[in-house]
């Protein structure tokens, strides 16, 4: 597989650039992962080789997890949170469509 073949630039990146996200590929494990930032929230959705199914991790250091439930419908609480993470909310092993339908709405929340 192509780096350009990889499902973050084929699936991922086309539905960032609909919304207007400016975002940037970084390597993640053994794939590769689209960061970007929505107001007070950075974010990290990642994908494996298997097509369609991602991980958004939400960070934050001044919003709370339960503010990010809110914003991010669909998200939970992590498994561990480590130490003095600002890891506060995660969307594990999702369709694609239904992470994107999340950050659809905490765009339409911030307007």
């Amino acid at each position: 597989m192509t780096e350009q073949n990889h499902p973050i630039y084929t699936e991922v990146v086309p539905k960032l650039e609909a919304l207007s996200i400016e975002h940037k590929v970084v390597k993640s494990g053994g794939g590769k992962a689209a960061r970007f930032k929505r107001g007070e929230y950075h974010l990290h959705l990642a994908g494996r080789k298997s097509k369609g199914i991602y991980t958004l991790t939400i960070r934050s250091k001044t919003r709370n997890t339960e503010q990010a439930l809110r914003d991010f419908p669909g998200s939970q609480e992590p498994i561990k949170p480590k130490g003095n993470s600002d890891r506060i909310a995660i969307m594990r092993m999702l369709p694609l469509e239904v992470i994107m339908e999340s950050i659809a709405h905490c765009l339409g929340s911030r307007s």
